[in-house]
């Protein structure tokens, strides 16, 4: 292949790629919904940027995208978007190509309460009735592999501000900080700082295909005023230490 055939042909990509940047959004609300129902979402701009709204039985909420040409450089096709509601916001660089989705420099924060409410999946966390602050940051890479279970690789810290289980307690049982590091369907998480009535010291991990499994191995200090009923399953999880601690070597499957 000569030099000028390769540029005609860099040139006709570079034009196509522009021309589809510059489409109008509301023209993938349909492939999007198709994803997404019975939620609903709207767009308005073009898909280089614009705004939209994400809508479902529990909320509302607005968000903005801007087309990134860096991703490019990972041949990726990526945006920064940012979610605007009090109940989500933040923003993260969000990329794609054909065997997964990146996620980027992301500083996004959620009450508690909201998580269940957005994916079916997670319905049933709404049963413990959770509350507080929940944030997600990521440095530098996390990617997910596209399918119904996907593989995950990188890492990312998780706050939780006030957390509280209403269907346990009525009072925050602390705040925590968590390191993940995703391999392959295997998450390992460690707990990194633990603060309030229930502290936490340890780690373990999330087996997410195959045999699926959650673990945790570590202790667990109680305050006097933890509710009565959360320590007598916490001491039936555990080991009663000479300290007054609990050590917890737990597995189930889920």
């Amino acid at each position: 292949m000569s030099r000028l055939s390769r540029r005609l042909i860099l040139l006709a990509i570079a034009f196509a790629l522009g021309l589809a940047l510059f489409l109008p959004a509301r023209l993938l609300e349909s492939p999007i919904q198709s994803q997404l129902a019975p939620a609903q979402v709207a767009l308005r701009g073009t898909v280089w940027s614009g705004r939209g709204m994400f809508r479902n039985a529990a909320a509302s909420i607005p968000f903005a995208w801007q087309f990134e040409p860096a991703a490019l450089l990972r041949l990726r096709a990526g945006w920064r978007v940012e979610l605007l509601a009090p109940a989500l916001s933040g923003a993260a660089s969000i990329g794609s190509n054909f065997s997964n989705i990146e996620i980027r420099r992301a500083d996004i924060s959620a009450d508690a309460g909201l998580l269940p409410q957005l994916h079916p999946a997670a319905a049933i966390v709404g049963l413990m009735q959770p509350a507080g602050r929940i944030s997600l940051t990521v440095a530098d890479a996390l990617t997910a592999g596209y399918g119904s279970v996907p593989a995950v690789h990188g890492n990312a810290l998780i706050k939780a501000d006030a957390f509280t289980l209403g269907s346990v307690a009525p009072q925050p049982l602390g705040s925590y900080q968590l390191q993940l590091a995703a391999r392959d369907n295997i998450v390992d998480y460690r707990m990194i700082e633990s603060a309030g009535l229930l502290k936490l010291d340890g780690g373990g991990s999330i087996t997410l295909a195959g045999r699926r499994q959650f673990s945790y191995a570590g202790h667990a200090t109680a305050d006097a005023a933890l509710p009565e009923r959360l320590r007598t399953s916490l001491q039936s999880a555990g080991r009663q230490l000479p300290d007054g601690r609990l050590r917890i070597d737990y597995k189930a499957a889920w």
